[in-house]
């Protein structure tokens, strides 16, 4: 192959901005996730807020042999919840579940971080994920960014110092649900469904997912084993 692909940890920017690197692959971000919604939602849409500062950014980097940097094609954020007590600034999912107005589901929210404190055990809310729509119909490519994306989700919550447990917020009208239950997620509770207002204006039902200490990744972990030296190989901007 002429070109090669590479996952790309940003440690929040608030701490890798002060690098030359993590200013240039945080730009690269947010150009790759405006464009990747504005694509599906429309020209309103805005994936971007104050928690993108505090989130750790896993990104899926493309570079042909004739270029120096990665270009930024895909990627998530992960926010986790002990670094948003750090940083005295509101977990988003209890934020977003709340102002829902779904109580029963926030009641089991506050209760899996309640049990997560207990074990010392912190929990982190995975979201945002695109891709860049001129890779949209090159499907080759794009399976392999799905690859990637469940590979990084599977190992960079094994890479902590205990295995972290996480929320997904899956969007119902595009089976985003679906990967979420491939890597182990299972539905909050009895009532997990909720109502958001994206960041582009327009109102998804949507379904709270979590995955376990003792999840089931099977499934996943056989996709993470077929690109594990593609993970070991990650680079880290922190």
């Amino acid at each position: 192959m002429e070109q090669d692909l590479r996952i790309i940890i940003l440690s929040p920017p608030h701490i890798s901005l002060t690098h030359e690197q993590g200013q240039f692959y945080f730009s690269q971000m947010c150009n790759m996730k405006i464009q990747g919604y504005r694509h599906i939602h429309g020209s309103y849409a805005l994936p971007l807020d104050h928690y993108d500062y505090i989130s750790d950014h896993i990104l899926i980097g493309l570079k042909k042999k004739s270029d120096v940097n990665y270009r930024i094609i895909s990627g998530y954020r992960s926010l986790s919840f002990n670094y948003c007590q750090n940083q005295k600034i509101e977990f988003d999912v209890l934020k977003t579940i709340r102002e829902s107005g779904n109580l029963k589901c926030l009641e089991e929210v506050k209760n899996i971080i309640t049990k997560c404190k207990e074990n010392n055990i912190d929990i982190s809310h995975d979201s945002r994920w695109t891709i860049l729509p001129e890779f949209n119909d090159n499907v080759r490519l794009k399976h392999k960014c799905f690859q990637l994306v469940l590979t990084s989700l599977f190992y960079y919550h094994q890479t902590k110092n205990i295995k972290n447990e996480w929320f997904a917020m899956g969007v119902n009208s595009l089976n985003t649900d679906k990967i979420f239950y491939k890597s182990g997620g299972v539905n909050v509770g009895k009532n997990p469904y909720f109502y958001l207002t994206m960041p582009y204006g327009k109102k998804q039902k949507m379904t709270l997912i979590h995955a376990a200490f003792n999840r089931n990744e099977s499934e996943i972990a056989k996709i993470a084993e077929e690109n594990k030296k593609i993970w070991e190989n990650r680079l880290i901007i922190d």
